[in-house]
């Protein structure tokens, strides 16, 4: 932990400690007529939460990666907040609202499943911060001073400036709608936020949940025909499910390779899309070991086992519980089992419809895996089935578990 708290040294100096103290340089220089307000307060409030977050985050690899991104980002904006001070400029209002949004990302972090949905947050909101600007300090000093000579060089910091400003939004408010910036947060659900003037805040428009899949095909004539029918049937199984949308990440050839982002709007959508996948994986299993190994009887193993844990778990609570809490949960669970079987009931009919639909969506995306030479998939970077000529290689865990 001792790591973590000395993370953010920038030259000799914490980077909140340079800010508080530019801040306090600003404020006695009678020269600078811009004011800035409760500037000092929300980097006090957010120095105060890091502290926080750093000290009772549980995820070590979450923690590893917030901080490693806080001192780079900070870093290129103390270069220019120390070229030219605080000014009636869009990178100023630009920052105050990266700060801002910052701490909206803290509060999701510890719900975070993949680590690598922080780095997205950033990286996929702001291009401008993957450039490393912290060594231009002198240069950027002399160009804001009007030295000639200078502007070339510091050109980099000048873009970033423009180019952050306009990521963020801050010049789309008076020309254009307001800019909506996606945070990857927990369960694999992607909120997407804008910017609130009057509480200083983002705040959440709409959310959806998400699932990258990545798709290897090969053959051993690299007939494009086989690989692109594989392919095609596969993304045309996932997007014919109502409410889904799949768009094209990244697609490298040699062997043809697949990186799709699927955008679904609703929890039913989801399910939906779950039961495809699985029933998919059950019927490839199936058909290429000849029914000779069902995914559904690993699966059933699989789950025998949680659930032998489970009750072994339970079984302890229940031993610790007195005669009246039992009954307490004993009448609630047949009141919660009353409420499903009305609500079985109520939608039973739908029901056969979504299998039908399941089916048919399963058994076309099942054709593209059975009739290529190879075929790998990848959910959420998580090995999800492997098959290579007529054998499954690898059976990754149940879509539950990964999505």
């Amino acid at each position: 932990m001792n790591d973590i708290k000395n993370k953010f040294e920038l030259s000799e100096k914490n980077v909140f400690e340079e800010l508080f103290e530019l801040i306090e340089k600003h404020r006695l220089d009678y020269s600078k007529n811009f004011p800035l307000d409760n500037f000092y307060n929300v980097i006090d409030s957010f120095d105060k939460s890091i502290q926080k977050f750093n000290s009772e985050n549980k995820s070590q690899v979450n923690v590893k990666v917030l901080n490693n991104i806080l001192e780079s980002t900070f870093t290129n904006f103390l270069v220019i907040f120390r070229a030219k001070g605080f000014n009636n400029e869009p990178i100023f209002y630009a920052f105050k609202r990266f700060v801002a949004f910052f701490s909206f990302v803290i509060n999701e972090v510890d719900l975070h499943k993949n680590p690598e949905d922080i780095k997205r947050t950033f990286f996929e909101n702001f291009p401008s911060l993957r450039v490393n600007i912290s060594h231009f300090n002198k240069e950027s000093q002399n160009y804001y001073l009007g030295i000639k000579g200078y502007r070339e060089k510091a050109e980099k910091v000048v873009k970033f400036e423009d180019f952050f400003s306009f990521e963020i939004g801050v010049d789309l408010d008076i020309v254009g709608p307001k800019r909506q910036l996606v945070v990857y947060a927990n369960d694999f659900i992607a909120k997407f936020v804008e910017w609130n003037e009057e509480k200083s805040s983002y705040v959440v428009i709409h959310q959806k949940y998400y699932m990258f899949v990545d798709i290897v095909v090969d053959s051993e004539e690299q007939s494009a025909e086989q690989m692109l029918r594989t392919a095609w049937l596969l993304t045309s199984a996932l997007e014919s499910i109502q409410n889904v949308s799949v768009k094209l990440e990244n697609i490298a050839k040699g062997s043809l390779k697949l990186k799709l982002r699927v955008w679904i709007d609703d929890l039913v959508a989801k399910e939906e899309t779950k039961a495809v996948l699985e029933t998919m994986k059950e019927t490839v299993v199936k058909t290429v070991s000849s029914g000779q190994v069902s995914y559904t009887d690993i699966k059933n193993a699989r789950i025998e086992r949680k659930q032998k844990d489970l009750e072994n778990k339970k079984l302890e609570l229940d031993l610790n519980q007195s005669p009246s809490d039992i009954e307490i949960n004993f009448v609630r669970a047949i009141e919660m089992e009353k409420k499903v079987l009305e609500n079985e009931k109520l939608e039973i009919e739908n029901v056969h419809a979504k299998l039908d639909v399941i089916e048919r969506l399963s058994d076309l995306a099942s054709k593209g895996v059975i009739d290529a030479d190879m075929v790998r998939i990848d959910i959420n970077s998580i090995l999800y089935i492997l098959k290579d000529k007529d054998q499954i290689s690898n059976i990754g865990p149940d879509i539950s578990e990964i999505s």
